[in-house]
């Protein structure tokens, strides 16, 4: 979470405040199926292959932010956008329907 944030914003606080924001606003209720990352839900679903996932988008999403980062000035390589593909096919073999949005995320970025 903190390095996809830290691509948007220089802000110390953001990456706290994202943080407190993606645990919290899923409610006081504890969801006990996979997908769901709120603070009362963690500790049951921290072990299912979507929280891996959800981890895995938000890296993607920061190393796809990297490569088309204007101020960057010269186009990936082969080798960075080859790595881009094997992080998404990665995300969708680990969870499929995490996977999706992360692949559908990382276009949006990209695109």
């Amino acid at each position: 979470l903190n390095a996809f944030v830290k691509r948007f914003t220089a802000s110390r606080w953001a990456s706290t405040v994202a943080l407190v924001l993606l645990v919290t606003l899923w409610g006081t209720e504890p969801l006990a199926w996979s997908g769901f990352a709120g603070l009362l839900s963690l500790p049951v679903v921290a072990g299912y292959p979507s929280t891996f996932a959800l981890g895995l988008a938000l890296l993607t999403w920061a190393y796809a932010a990297q490569l088309t980062d204007p101020e960057r000035g010269d186009p990936p390589s082969r080798w960075a956008r080859g790595g881009l593909g094997v992080l998404c096919g990665v995300l969708l073999l680990v969870h499929p329907v995490s996977g999706v949005a992360g692949v559908l995320g990382t276009a949006v970025l990209v695109l």
